[in-house]
């Protein structure tokens, strides 16, 4: 016996209890602390292509050519965004002001209308262009002596427009707008008196009008 293993042991073997192999287990990888956050980034993050909704109130100024003070107006304005592009609806509701055409002839007029946009965004900057309709109403607090003013009556006129927007943000979800723009407007009303069978214009609307505003915006920017 003592010579069979002298022979096992010659032979690359062994002497002993056989203990079988362990293999052992490969270490695990521990994620590491930035690619959990970016992950977590990931998922929470809007979508670049997500559609965001805006509303804005506040106050317009156009310099029309007919009240010393401009035409004035309440502004709404509804924009849905997709990246830097927008659709805008620009909603005007005008007080009535006093327009002096001539010496003796003052009327109050009111100019209103409703404007289709689109946006193209540069941070917090958009250029937009659209069309829409103004309404002017007019009625006639002065005439000259001897002729009766004409009742109270709306003149529709189409409308071109440009404009250049600044929004900051002043809270989340709320923000200012700045705006400047200019209106080209087709067949703009006129103030004309009637004497002796003869037509005479005394004064009328620009054409280029340009305008301002200032509003307060809740929504996403």
């Amino acid at each position: 016996a003592v010579r069979g293993a002298v022979r096992s042991i010659a032979a690359g073997g062994t002497i002993g209890v056989e203990v079988p192999a362990t293999h052992a287990e490969p270490a695990r990888e521990t994620p590491s602390p930035q690619v959990e956050t970016a992950a977590r980034v990931a998922v929470h993050a809007a979508p670049p292509d997500a559609v965001a909704l805006a509303a804005s109130l506040g106050w317009q100024v156009v310099g029309d050519g007919g009240a010393d003070r401009g035409a004035q107006a309440l502004v709404e304005r509804t924009t849905l965004a997709r990246g830097v592009w927008a659709a805008a609806l620009t909603l005007e509701l005008g007080v009535p002001l006093a327009w002096r055409a001539a010496s003796d002839v003052e009327l109050d007029v009111a100019r209103s209308g409703g404007v289709a946009a689109v946006e193209r965004r540069f941070g917090s900057i958009a250029l937009a262009v659209g069309g829409g309709a103004l309404l002017y109403h007019r009625s006639t607090s002065m005439a000259p002596s001897g002729l009766a003013p004409t009742p109270s009556a709306s003149t529709f006129a189409a409308v071109a427009t440009a404009e250049l927007a600044w929004h900051a943000r002043i809270a989340h979800g709320l923000g200012l707008v700045a705006t400047i723009g200019v209106d080209v407007v087709a067949h703009a009303p006129e103030a004309v008196v009637s004497r002796a069978g003869t037509t005479e214009v005394v004064d009328t609307i620009r054409a280029v009008q340009p305008r301002a505003s200032l509003a307060l915006e809740v929504g996403t920017w």
